[in-house]
């Protein structure tokens, strides 16, 4: 079967998406076909123009751990304002962008920033990282869902202490369930509005072995201990009924 082109990756500038689906098939997965040179070089997961409408919006960012720093200069080139953070500045023979060097604790640097965290690694810094976020600041997170991205503690902490408000879609080749996910503090406004509700109880109500990305994601976020709110959209429904 011949590999079609991704869509949703024509308004805005994203060399990667073009490197990618000249040296690499995806039918059954992510296969190179002879150059791997390009995964020195191109985020694993890149953007979509809906991700990049998304991210223009939830600027101006940080990107904590940027590595080659694509994704911040495919925002910026798109008109959103994202300024690079990586640890390892020394070791990275090539980056798209002038990136600052620096760790995870530099998100309190700019507190007035929204944080970018794509493809993390299994890290405890992951941790440390939503506790130096303030409550005014939102995480945009591009990866697995408890998959190779990150760590349990990191996704026990998203659920304790954040709520989802928007997800969209990432180029990832077939090879991960990897999306993109806007997460808001609790703290900021003390419980999730009704149209997360509802979103959420519609997902949650859905078969969790179907193969849907966001009802597996949603419903592992929002379990039983919000089904009070899940009841309380049902009494309302009822009255409208």
């Amino acid at each position: 079967m011949e590999k079609e082109f991704p869509n949703d990756v024509s308004r805005y500038s994203n060399p990667g998406v073009r490197i990618y689906f000249q040296t690499h098939e995806w039918d059954d997965g992510w296969v190179p076909v002879s150059d791997t040179s390009p995964l020195k070089y191109v985020s694993e997961y890149l953007p979509t123009d809906t991700a990049l409408d998304i991210l223009k919006e939830n600027s101006p960012l940080v990107d904590i751990g940027a590595g080659t720093a694509y994704w911040s200069e495919i925002i910026n080139r798109a008109g959103g304002d994202c300024i690079p953070i990586e640890p390892d500045t020394e070791t990275r023979s090539y980056t798209w962008c002038d990136v600052e060097n620096g760790t995870h604790e530099y998100v309190k640097k700019y507190p007035n920033r929204n944080v970018l965290l794509c493809h993390p690694p299994g890290s405890l810094w992951t941790v440390d990282l939503l506790d130096y976020m303030n409550d005014e600041q939102r995480l945009i997170y591009v990866g697995d869902w408890n998959g190779q991205d990150g760590i349990t503690d990191f996704f026990d902490k998203l659920r304790e202490e954040y709520h989802i408000v928007k997800t969209f879609e990432v180029v990832n080749w077939k090879t991960t369930t990897a999306r993109g996910y806007v997460f808001e503090s609790n703290g900021l406004n003390g419980k999730f509005s009704w149209g997360t509700n509802a979103m959420c109880k519609h997902l949650a109500n859905a078969n969790p072995y179907d193969d849907n990305i966001e009802s597996r994601a949603f419903r592992t976020i929002y379990d039983r201990k919000h089904e009070p709110y899940y009841l309380m959209i049902d009494r309302e429904n009822k009255k409208t009924d």
